[in-house]
């Protein structure tokens, strides 16, 4: 007597709900080195279509091996369009006469503040959604069929790929100078399947060094700025101030308008040689820490 057939087993794959596949655990919660990414996404949504197209890269790049890239990229990409269509928007009204200076001044200082809020956010390991734009990030990226994969974390610097990622870190370096090495550095990361720590310590050092003294200038910038036009404003209407300026007051002024210009112009000046020696030491594969940011995120990456 012959045995009972046995049930042949199925091949096919388990159905998917929605019609995409599951993310793993890593993908959702992001690994420290994909969550300084997406903070530097979001850090530089000021920059316009620079950023835009920044962002767009990394989530072409990313959508099919990190889901929480992938959003956080999508968002970013989605607010810099926003951003980028506001600007145009806002200097048409403003060369219209529809808009005054200082509301607009408000209006474009308010989206570099709100990217540093979406890096921090980010930062402190709690996943940001922008209101509405996080919301269509994630049922866009639920309706699209892929295989994700999880983002290994980076390992030690290969031989075979040492000289290849020394070159990249070099370039990031100096597109620093240029003045998008934050815009530069995610892509190339992103670029990598298996990024080193060397090769993503260096790429993250360029570009938060640029953020950071980008944000120093544009605080002195700013503060110097309005304190010349008040100096500027009052020196022209002397005649009509309730109260007799001395001439030390115009003085001091003076001195302290030079000092902010040396400021910037000496601060440029360190900031492009830290800069090139950074890029001298990649070149070499000998790995360079800026000095507090790099300390700060080897123990981020740590964690």
């Amino acid at each position: 007597m012959n045995p009972p057939p046995q049930p042949v087993k199925s091949t096919l794959p388990p159905p998917t709900t929605g019609g995409a596949t599951p993310p793993t655990p890593s993908t959702i919660e992001g690994q420290a080195a994909e969550r300084v990414l997406c903070a530097i996404l979001h850090a530089t949504s000021p920059f316009g279509l620079y950023a835009l197209i920044s962002s767009t890269l990394v989530y072409m790049v990313q959508r099919k091996q990190s889901r929480f890239v992938a959003v956080q990229a999508l968002q970013a990409m989605l607010f810099q369009l926003f951003v980028t269509i506001a600007h145009v928007i806002l200097f048409s009204f403003l060369f219209a006469g529809w808009l005054d200076n200082f509301l607009f001044a408000v209006l474009i200082l308010l989206y570099p503040l709100v990217g540093v809020w979406a890096a921090l956010w980010l930062l402190g390991k709690r996943n940001f959604s922008y209101p509405f734009l996080g919301w269509w990030a994630v049922n866009w990226m639920e309706s699209e069929v892929m295989t994700v994969q999880p983002l290994p974390r980076p390992t030690e610097r290969p031989d075979d790929s040492a000289n290849a990622e020394a070159f990249l870190a070099g370039i990031a370096h100096l597109s620093v100078l240029a003045g998008f090495g934050s815009i530069l550095g995610p892509v190339l990361w992103a670029s990598r399947r298996n990024p080193s720590r060397f090769f993503t310590e260096q790429i993250f050092q360029a570009a938060i060094f640029e953020l950071v003294t980008r944000g120093l200038n544009l605080v002195v910038f700013v503060a110097g700025g309005i304190f010349t036009y008040v100096f500027l404003i009052a020196a022209w209407n002397m005649n009509h101030l309730p109260v007799v300026v001395p001439q030390e007051g115009w003085q001091a002024a003076r001195l302290l308008i030079a000092g902010w210009v040396i400021f910037l112009v000496g601060f440029g000046l360190i900031t492009g040689l830290i800069t090139i020696f950074a890029a001298v030491s990649a070149f070499r594969g000998r790995a360079l820490r800026y000095p507090l940011i790099g300390r700060w995120l080897v123990r981020y990456l740590n964690r």
